[in-house]
């Protein structure tokens, strides 16, 4: 088996008699087999990891968490926590510090120092989105008790009448304000 050196990290140990903490540093190796596992923990969502309907189906499901929550319930740790930083995804290529200091750098320069273009260069992509989302939420959960509020004065006018024609209306404005709410929150 073919092992590598991770990194020195320094462990505690228990305090001596006068109560100040020693931290030796402590050597971790990690096999081929984990670190062949390491890089399949690679960022589900991330562009390229798989094809555009698997990706699509992952970003609305959330389905490879599945394998992270697991692995949490299974185990437990000698300090009472379920994962560690192993048993968790790596972060993105695109949220990775040194990319975004170097994106944030260069939109900087090129607004020749005007942080709040700057700022507003690198959020609006995310943000603008975002809120348009967070507008038809709060339009639709807005509407929706309007609209049964308008169906049930509609069913007490006419008690013992048919009143398809005139709740159907509603009824399909009630769907549709669902439908966007779902969709504004996912």
């Amino acid at each position: 088996m073919n092992e590598q050196e991770e990194s020195a990290r320094p462990t505690p140990t228990s305090p001596g008699e006068d109560d100040e903490a020693v931290i030796l540093p402590v050597k971790v190796t990690v096999s081929s087999e984990e670190s062949i596992a390491n890089d399949e923990l690679r960022w589900p969502e991330e562009p390229g990891s798989a094809p555009l309907p698997i990706l699509s189906y992952r970003r609305w499901t959330f389905c490879y968490m599945g394998r992270v929550l697991k692995r949490g319930a299974q185990q437990v740790l000698t300090d009472g926590t379920h994962l560690t930083q192993q048993d968790l995804y790596r972060v993105p290529s695109t949220m990775e510090t040194s990319y975004l200091d170097t994106k944030f750098q260069t939109v900087y320069e090129e607004e020749k120092g005007n942080l709040l273009r700057t700022l507003w260069r690198l959020a609006a992509p995310t943000f603008v989105p975002a809120g348009f989302c967070q507008l038809l939420t709060v339009i639709a959960q807005i509407a929706i008790p309007l609209l049964v509020r308008e169906l049930l004065i509609i069913l007490e006018e006419n008690p013992y009448q048919n009143v398809v024609s005139q709740g159907m209306l509603y009824v399909v404005l009630i769907f549709v304000a669902s439908v966007l709410n779902a969709l504004g929150t996912h």
